[in-house]
C-alpha cells in the first residue's frame, strides 16, 4: 500500500507488523507508527472522501492480512453496528496514543523521548516490573528517531545515555531493558536543564 495509491480497500493485520511511512513534499521520510495484529489500515480512505492513500504501509515481517474492498467494508459496518462502535473506539485509541506521544515529547530531550517509547512497548506486552525484558524494535535507528521526533544524531546520544545509566542494551533490532522499573522512573522524571537541547 503506497502513498498516493487509490484507497479502495482495507486491510486488517492478522500476523506480522507494518510501518506507516509518509514522504513529505521536501523529500523527507517520516515514520508515523508501527502496527501489528488486530490493527487496521486503510479505514480512513474507505470511510472518508480521500481518493488516494495519505501514507505508505510497508511490511516489516511476513504479514498475513484480511483484505476487504471499500464497498465490503462499508456494507459490513452497516450490517453490524457493534463493529462500527469497535472501529470508533479503536480509532480514538490510536489518535489518543498519537496525541500522547506528540505532547509527551514536547520540551524533553531525546533520551527521555526514547525512554517513554520503550516503556510504551513494555506496557503493550506482559512483563514484570524490575525484570530484564527484551523488546523487538523493527526499525532502523533513523526510522525510530523519526517516529519519536528527534534527529538521528540525538538518537545515537539517547541510546548512549540510557546505556550508561544501565537501563538498556541494544542488540541489532532488539533492545534489552535491563531495569524496567528504573526505565519507567527515568521516563517520568523531568529532563535536566541544559544550555542547548539534545533533540537536534
Amino acid at each position: 500500500m503506497r502513498q498516493g495509491d487509490a484507497g479502495d480497500f482495507v486491510c486488517i493485520v492478522v500476523e506480522g507488523r507494518v510501518k506507516l511511512a509518509l514522504d513529505t513534499v521536501d523529500g523527507r521520510g517520516i515514520i508515523l507508527d508501527v502496527l501489528g495484529p488486530g490493527d487496521m489500515v486503510g479505514e480512513f480512505e474507505a470511510l472518508g472522501d480521500h481518493v488516494m492513500r495519505a501514507a505508505s504501509v510497508i511490511a516489516l515481517d511476513s504479514v498475513v492480512g484480511l483484505v476487504m474492498s471499500r464497498t465490503e467494508f462499508r456494507d459490513y459496518l452497516l450490517a453490524y453496528p457493534a463493529a462500527s462502535l469497535a472501529l470508533v473506539r479503536a480509532t480514538i485509541q490510536r489518535l489518543d496514543t498519537a496525541d500522547r506521544r506528540r505532547i509527551g515529547r514536547t520540551g524533553i530531550d531525546a533520551s527521555h523521548a526514547l525512554a517513554r517509547y520503550l516503556v510504551e512497548l513494555v506496557d503493550q506486552g506482559d512483563s514484570a516490573e524490575g525484570s530484564l525484558v527484551e523488546v523487538d524494535v523493527p526499525l532502523a535507528q533513523h526510522e525510530l528517531a523519526s517516529l519519536i521526533g528527534v534527529s538521528r544524531n540525538s538518537m545515537v546520544r539517547a541510546i548512549s545515555s540510557l546505556r550508561s545509566l544501565g537501563l538498556v542494551d541494544l542488540r541489532k533490532s532488539t533492545v534489552r531493558i535491563l531495569d524496567v522499573a528504573g526505565l519507567r522512573r527515568y521516563a517520568q522524571s523531568p529532563p535536566e536543564p541544559t544550555a542547548a537541547s539534545s533533540r537536534g
